[in-house]
Parts: structure tokens; sequence; C-alpha cells
């Protein structure tokens, strides 16, 4: 994220520090790793209830932290679950919430 983005929500979160934000985010990726971890075996199934308590609860994460990309991600993988859809709808928005992990600095597992 950019310096800019970065103080606005800071400002937006009441002046929160930045060092604190910053190990904030960084535990919301890892949690939201892990937890990304489980919502692939969980696609697959697909496991509806499984994707909408993870999507929600990454969502959640994200949105506190105004990580928009992570969150916008994560609900959709959340409401896949709500409206059960098929492993093939369930693929791509995978793929995204991936992506947005990725651009925060997961790693994912080997």
């Amino acid at each position: 994220m950019d310096a800019a983005t970065k103080k606005m929500i800071l400002e937006d979160l009441g002046g929160l520090d930045e060092a604190i934000y910053d190990e904030l985010v960084a535990d919301c990726i890892a949690q939201s790793g892990g937890e990304f971890e489980e919502l692939k075996t969980a696609a697959a199934i697909p496991d509806h209830a499984r994707l909408d308590a993870l999507g929600h609860s990454i969502k959640g994460s994200a949105g506190n932290l105004r990580l928009t990309e992570l969150q916008t991600a994560a609900k959709a993988v959340e409401f896949a679950g709500k409206e059960k859809r098929s492993a093939a709808e369930i693929v791509p928005l995978m793929a995204e919430l991936e992506k947005a992990l990725r651009s925060l600095g997961y790693g994912g597992t080997a």
C-alpha cells in the first residue's frame, strides 16, 4: 500500500500508530493465510458452511484494517458459501482471495 493510502487509513482509525497498524496487518495476514488454507479444502468439497464462516472471518478482519481488496475477495467467498455455489463457481473466487492475500505479502504453503 502506498504511503498516502496508509496515512488516510491511520487517520480513519483514529490516528493509530503506524507500527501498531503494521503489526495488526501482519497478524491479519497470518490468520487469514491459515484460514485460506482451510478454505482451499472447503472449496474442493464444497463445504458451504465452512466457506461462509471462514470467508466472513477474513472479511471482518480485513475490513477492520481497511484492507479493501482482501475484504471484497473474502466477501465473495462468504456469499458463495451462503448461496451454495458449485465448486466450479468457487474456484475463481478463491483465486481472487489468494491474489489479495499475496498482494499483502502472504507466501502460502509449499
